[in-house]
């Protein structure tokens, strides 16, 4: 699959005329309406040594191993603006060794429902909200003591139902720089202690491609019944790993990662990092490789356009009251601009950008001018000549 995507990248060409945001949508974005997103991954994580239940660091014996590979597909929807729906998938394969015994296992680790809810935004901070509902097809036994798990017996990971919700913050800093952010609450599988999930990182934006670097990791809230007795715990078969059954696990990881934008449509994406500290988890070292698209759907030029043919009319204000209650606009019944028309107050600029200000009525119209009284403010911002006005 590696081969693969690698010469996917080598094979497919650049563009050099799309948009930063094109190359690293924010975690905080959703799909266009109508849109399907398909994303493809492998992750590959080795594990170097394990922390116990007080954070300490434990050595790996000389021939113990533990590795483990998953294998993602997740399938999203652009539902609205600001509404997103998809599904996901994940396959595993872990192995297990020691001195007498090596063990495999793989199948179909979980499946999970996504949603996302993307908030109003202005144009430095975007924020919105994601839960992902998780289920595991599988059982794990429980064991009483260490001596009676079965040699041939491993476990793929944590088996049952969990559920996450996680608050997303971008903050544009210019429109190559983003600061990019995460903090979830996470009911995890097998009766594990809920805890915070966290994510933040600098994106660097260029026109095809992005790299960026940050932190990511888990801090638990530390409600295991067996933090004071750790030995009690019943055991599962986890093999030579800590990551699985865990008391109150918690992990950081520093990370860093690389995008590049393929035929101005494909994704393609490397991730690597390794832990540094945690509790009751592993030490581990992961790679991690993507590959994403989408079908586009509508645009947001696109229903800005569709917005605009409701519109009969464009004029441009030519006076402000001394209150701001009240605004001239250079046009009138001469364009068909009558008493009670309702209109938008727009801020345009030679980048196409166009925020909605605030809305009105016209209060009297004249044969090439007309009062407007406006009746709701959208944007803290100043109303003044030159702003567009939009006539219903």
């Amino acid at each position: 699959m590696v081969r693969l995507l690698c010469l996917l990248l080598f094979i497919t060409p650049f563009t050099s005329s799309a948009s930063p945001r094109t190359v690293y949508p924010l975690s905080s974005s959703t799909l266009n309406p109508g849109a399907m997103g398909v994303e493809l991954s492998a992750l590959y994580s080795q594990t170097l040594s394990y922390f116990d239940v007080d954070g300490n660091e434990v050595e790996l014996d000389e021939d113990d191993d533990y590795k483990l590979m998953d294998y993602d597909f997740s399938l999203t929807y652009g539902y609205t603006a600001q509404i997103q729906i998809g599904v996901n998938a994940k396959f595993r394969q872990v192995t297990s060794v020691n001195s007498t015994t090596e063990n495999s296992a793989s199948g179909l680790e979980s499946v999970a429902a996504l949603f996302k809810y993307q908030f109003k935004n202005n144009s430095d901070y975007h924020f919105a909200i994601s839960g992902e509902y998780r289920y595991r097809p599988y059982e794990n036994e429980v064991y009483s003591s260490a001596s009676n798990v079965p040699a041939d017996e491993i476990v793929l990971g944590d088996s049952g139902a969990s559920f996450l919700v996680t608050a997303h913050l971008d903050a544009v800093i210019s429109k190559w720089t983003t600061i990019e952010s995460s903090l979830g609450y996470h009911m995890p599988p097998n009766d594990l202690s809920p805890e915070l999930p966290y994510r933040i990182s600098l994106i660097k934006n260029f026109n095809t491609w992005a790299f960026w670097g940050g932190v990511k990791g888990i801090y638990s809230l530390g409600s295991d019944e067996y933090a004071d007795a750790p030995s009690l715990k019943p055991f599962n078969a986890n093999g030579e790993t800590a990551r699985w059954n865990s008391i109150n696990r918690s992990f950081a990881m520093p990370f860093g990662g690389v995008r590049f934008l393929m035929g101005k449509k494909y994704r393609l994406s490397f991730e690597g990092g390794q832990i540094m500290s945690g509790t009751s988890t592993d030490k581990t070292m992961e790679g991690l490789v993507s590959l994403s698209w989408n079908t586009g759907g509508v645009s947001k030029e696109e229903r800005l356009e569709n917005a605009f043919k409701e519109y009969t009319s464009e004029a441009t204000i030519i006076k402000v009251s001394p209150r701001g209650k009240f605004l001239k606009i250079d046009k009138g019944l001469v364009q068909d601009v009558a008493k009670g028309a309702a209109v938008d107050i727009y801020k345009s600029d030679y980048f196409g950008g166009n925020i909605l200000i605030a809305s009105g009525v016209v209060y009297e119209s004249g044969p090439n001018w007309a009062i407007v009284r406006l009746t709701k403010r959208y944007k803290d911002m100043p109303i003044e000549k030159g702003l567009t006005v939009r006539v219903k």
